[in-house]
Order: structure tokens, then sequence, then C-alpha cells
């Protein structure tokens, strides 16, 4: 048997159940159809101003570099001897013992025939990608250089 509050719910969630089911009926079948979708633009895009010669409209996005630039080589050089330089540590060994200045730094890249440096400080977290043309210059605390290496 049913409590009587059941009773008192029971019948309005009923009805309530019942018409919520009549919303969802099909009216395929009553003439009732949809509304139609918006009208789709079909005019022709009007063409962009004329750029300013480069070949590429203002609405394109800008080209994708997949290179890094290289720097110039110097005029002593061509473009292919600058491919092939490599760092010579063992040239570079007088700086050890010196205070790693910025004249002291620009002999060690021009001595070892690299074309960049790194100073490492104690405890400094470096990449371990490996350059031919990159010279390492650890130092201590004082600043002092340690050791000349490449890589």
């Amino acid at each position: 048997m049913i409590r009587p509050a059941l009773r008192r719910v029971a019948l309005p969630v009923a009805v309530a159940l019942m018409l919520s089911l009549g919303a969802c009926e099909s009216d395929s079948g009553k003439g009732i159809s949809a509304p139609a979708p918006p009208p789709v633009n079909t005019a022709p895009k009007p063409a962009s101003p004329p750029s300013s010669g480069s070949g590429i409209s203002a609405d394109a996005p800008p080209p994708v570099v997949d290179y890094a630039p290289v720097p110039p080589p110097s005029s002593s050089m061509s473009p292919r001897m600058t491919d092939t330089i490599k760092c010579d540590d063992s040239k570079g060994q007088a700086a050890v013992g010196r205070t790693a200045t910025q004249s002291v730094v620009d002999r060690v890249i021009a001595d070892t025939g690299s074309r960049t440096a790194r100073v490492i400080k104690p405890g400094q977290s470096v990449t371990m990608d490996y350059s031919e043309q990159r010279v390492n210059i650890h130092v201590d605390a004082k600043n002092v250089i340690i050791s000349v290496k490449c890589g």
C-alpha cells in the first residue's frame, strides 16, 4: 500500500512526466517545421588592397622561418670557411688563473678560434648540447677561470 505522503507526491510527478514526454513528441506529422537555417553569404570576398610589392597580402600570416640566422662572416673568410670553424681549447689555457673580465673572455674566443663563449659559474645549470664553435669558460666563486673547454 502506498503511504499518504507518497500519494501526494506521486500524482504531480506523474503529471509532470506525461507533460514532458508530450513535449518530446515528433512534430513531423503535424505540419510544423523547424526554422530554416540562416542564408549563407555566397557573395565573393572583396579583394584585399594591393601590398607593397612583396606578393604577400595584408591578411596573410607572416612567413615561417625555420632556421636561425648565421652572423655574417668576417671579410677575410669565405662563407664556406666559417662553417668549418672549430674551437681549439688548448690555445685558451693561458687564461686559466686569470679573472674572467670581458677582455679576457674576448681574448679566449680569439685564441681558441671559436665563435661564442659561455662563462659557467659554480652550480650554474647549462644545456648539454655540444657546439664545435663554442668555448666554455669555467670560473670559481671569485670569477677566476679554472678551465677552458670547447663544446
